[in-house]
């Protein structure tokens, strides 16, 4: 025990200056932390998380650190702040797809980002952060709304809204994660947060309407894993009904046309159910006439495969069931690591393939840098599908 407070003692006054403030790299906050908090002269206290913040040289906020979507995270490459300025998103922009196949591209906070190549701009609402929970936040959100005006792209968002909030109230994971889960208690959360989620939603379409414009276009891909809450037998309290579902869904929609009226609305994809599932799931939304396109969305599609990943659903089955055009998207990996970028959507004869079972534009998560030679190649051997 005394060698420790030694070594401790010791610590500690190496972490801290004569005067008593916090050292270069050393910990100036954080969740029951009892240190001191002021950084030395020249150094800035960042947050990296809600547990832990550290004295860094000022602009030396890490790109994957709390900190970089607050205001003066970065000076080398800040992301874009938020203006109360309305800024309505091009015209050129809208009318998705125009019977042309369309490319999308991840949002990066980083000012720099070249997004020359794709449509769209997509990101994941509702991920919270310490300061804005999981409300829109104007640093990472409307930074990306600012992308998307100064690039002349259109918007696009993975509405998560649900798996958010449940997480960040309830502590539930993601059903190939950990437990809790979404497939155990998912369906007790939205029982008990039906209200709260929609008003979430369309709290996010207010400000994005405040932020692009209320008659300007974006598209919502509503909800990945949607099935969960009404087909997962796991569900403790039971799961949903598909005519509960279908009201919730309308609700959803309803909270965000209210906002942006021209807002497309995208139905996700359970594509490991058997065919005689989905046609049951989509039964109950099969009478909506919100929905204008199905999407993919979570683990890697394969774009040179009729089914959307092996021993799965076939993409023309969905488009020929539904009537809908797919969106499709590259992926992610267990708790939303990356895949990077997919080749194979950039294959021309796949993409003509794809085209043809009706998928009209693919989501690449992490795209490469300087895609935009590739794509000019690609794009105009790529038919039309109206």
């Amino acid at each position: 025990m005394l060698k420790f407070l030694v070594k401790f003692s010791l610590f500690y006054m190496i972490a801290l200056t004569a005067n008593g403030q916090v050292a270069l790299y050393q910990q100036c906050g954080g969740e029951n932390h009892n240190g001191a908090t002021q950084c030395n002269a020249g150094l800035t206290c960042y947050m990296q998380d809600k547990w832990y913040s550290q004295c860094r040289p000022t602009g030396d906020c890490p790109p994957n650190w709390e900190c970089y979507l607050e205001p003066g995270g970065s000076t080398t490459n800040p992301p874009t702040t938020s203006s109360s300025v309305v800024v309505t998103l091009p015209q050129s922009a809208g009318k998705f797809p125009n019977c042309q196949f369309r490319f999308g591209m991840g949002y990066r906070p980083d000012a720099n980002t070249d997004y020359s190549a794709g449509d769209y701009i997509t990101i994941w609402i509702g991920s919270p952060s310490t300061t804005h929970g999981t409300n829109f936040n104007p640093y990472w959100h409307g930074a990306m709304l600012d992308a998307c005006v100064k690039n002349n792209k259109l918007p696009v968002y993975y509405g998560y809204i649900i798996a958010f909030m449940a997480r960040d109230e309830w502590g539930l994971k993601d059903c190939d994660v950990g437990t809790p889960s979404l497939c155990e208690r998912g369906s007790d959360y939205i029982r008990e947060n039906r209200a709260k989620i929609v008003a979430k939603y369309g709290s996010y379409a207010l400000e994005t309407a405040k932020k692009i414009g209320k008659n300007a276009e974006s598209v919502w891909l509503i909800e990945p894993d949607f099935w969960q809450y009404y087909g997962d037998t796991h569900q403790l309290n039971g799961p949903l009904s598909g005519t509960y579902m279908r009201a919730f869904f309308d609700d959803i929609v309803k909270a965000i046309k209210a906002e942006l009226p021209n807002a497309r609305i995208s139905w996700d994809i359970s594509a490991w159910l058997s065919e005689s599932a989905m046609r049951t799931w989509w039964g109950f939304f099969a009478s909506s006439t919100d929905i204008d396109y199905l999407h993919t969305s979570g683990g890697q599609s394969y774009p040179n495969s009729p089914t959307i990943k092996p021993n799965e659903l076939r993409w023309s089955f969905l488009s020929a069931l539904t009537g809908k055009r797919i969106i499709a998207d590259t992926g992610y990996g267990v708790a939303g690591a990356g895949t990077g970028h997919i080749d194979a959507y950039d294959d021309v004869n796949n993409l003509k393939a794809r085209i043809t079972d009706g998928v009209i534009a693919v989501s690449q998560a992490n795209f490469k840098n300087n895609w935009d030679p590739t794509l000019s190649v690609v794009r105009p051997q790529l038919p039309k599908f109206c």
